[in-house]
């Protein structure tokens, strides 16, 4: 009788010693670490991206966790930012797949140069508003 409790107490401490490792092995939730999925364009898209337009036009987008800047590059010409960041822009649409805003009161000086700025200037026109999507 003696070797029956001694045998039943040994398979108890077993058991109860192989939940506790069991249990200590599994670890918290805390150290598993969540890949949050992209909400929104940004953080979908960061990073620096180059599309060819035509033979010799070229666009760039930079993008940022809070921000986006459009750059174009004619020719061999180094990039430049194609938009200031003058006039008012509101956010339309911002997806994981499309940014698209529409800016107020953007100078045309600030987007056309040359004859097509002489043009805009001689009808009367000094701000325009532009929409864009990415």
């Amino acid at each position: 009788m003696l070797d029956y409790q001694n045998n039943n107490q040994m398979k108890k401490t077993i058991y109860f010693l192989s939940l506790i490792t069991l249990l200590s092995c599994s670890g918290s939730d805390d150290d598993v670490d969540i890949v949050k999925k992209p909400t929104t364009f940004e953080e979908a898209a960061i990073g620096q991206w180059v599309s060819q337009l035509t033979e010799s036009i070229r666009m760039g987008l930079e993008v940022t966790s809070n921000d986006s800047s459009v750059y174009t590059s004619v020719g061999d010409d180094c990039f430049t930012q194609s938009f200031s960041n003058e006039g008012t822009t509101t956010i339309i649409r911002n997806t994981t797949s499309v940014l698209e805003g529409l800016t107020s009161n953007l100078p045309v000086s600030s987007v056309f140069s040359g004859e097509d700025l002489v043009l805009l200037r001689d009808a009367g026109v000094e701000y325009i508003d532009a929409r864009s999507a990415s």
